[in-house]
């Protein structure tokens, strides 16, 4: 991702959530990253995002004998105040780091600049980063306060969860999609999860596969707006309810792929037929 630039808003909110949405797993099970920084946040062929290198994580609340002995473990450029002071850190140091990166990828640049580390340090814990709307007139005041947030110093003005911080982001994914469909007359597709109506729980991640390659399919379709995984996959999908209330959540008029699949067979065979049904519905959301 560092070999990208500087990224469009719209673009930037799409890569971040998805990499918050991978902390927020992370950070349900108690893990915390330690190193969030582009080279870290991977983009496939497809454009979908992973999160890698957790070799500097840790379970919450398990004391660090790194920590204790004074050494900083990180990425200077990306680390937290409370990161750079050698201090025991939570999930809120992710939030920052996530934060950094965010910023960098709507300014084109970092946040602090220094001749050293030691004044690099002394800037992360004492200084403000330049107001992004002076950097980029382009980015929208909403935006940038959420860059702002995740990067206080002061971790009372953070986002307390990386759930908070991703629901912000997801909230101006929202109101950019429709904002570009009252700008342009081109149709607009969401793709919801497909549902497991097999007894094995394990199809679950079949499923979601499948949606996903189903929306790098349609991404290659010209005029044709696909809307991000994260806001679709925020209402699963199987009923007529689901689409409806997935439709009023993104709070504009979408044509809705509701999928569903059933798995048959015999494990003993080996072979597994797929019985798959395309509902579209067109959904009018309330305002």
């Amino acid at each position: 991702m560092k070999e990208r630039g500087r990224l469009g808003a719209d673009e930037a909110l799409r890569i971040v959530a998805q990499a918050a949405l991978a902390l927020e797993h992370a950070h349900n099970n108690r893990i915390i990253h330690r190193d969030i920084k582009p080279s870290n946040i991977i983009l496939d062929g497809y454009g979908n995002v992973k999160v890698m290198d957790f070799g500097l994580a840790r379970i919450t609340g398990e004391r660090s004998r790194l920590t204790q002995s004074g050494t900083l473990m990180g990425t200077l450029d990306y680390m937290s105040p409370e990161q750079c002071r050698g201090e025991e850190l939570d999930a809120q140091t992710d939030i920052y780091s996530l934060g950094v990166v965010l910023y960098e990828m709507l300014a084109g640049k970092l946040p602090f600049d220094a001749p050293n580390e030691a004044a690099l340090i002394n800037r992360i814990l004492h200084d403000d980063p330049p107001e992004l709307t002076t950097l980029e007139p382009e980015v929208s005041r909403d935006l940038a306060h959420i860059v702002t947030r995740a990067m206080s110093r002061n971790k009372d003005g953070r986002y307390a969860t990386i759930a908070e911080f991703l629901e912000d982001i997801r909230r101006l994914e929202s109101i950019s999609s429709s904002s570009a469909g009252e700008a342009k007359s081109s149709p607009s597709i969401a793709v919801l999860p497909f549902v497991n109506m097999s007894a094995d729980p394990d199809q679950e991640y079949f499923c979601d596969g499948l949606s996903e390659e189903l929306i790098n399919a349609l991404t290659q379709i010209e005029d044709l707006h696909v809307i991000a995984r994260t806001s679709a996959f925020r209402s699963r999908a199987g009923t007529s309810t689901s689409a409806t209330s997935a439709g009023n959540w993104m709070s504009r008029r979408y044509w809705k792929a509701a999928c569903e699949r059933r798995a048959t067979g015999s494990a003993d065979s080996g072979n597994t037929s797929f019985i798959l049904h395309i509902r579209t519905e067109n959904v009018t959301a309330r305002a």
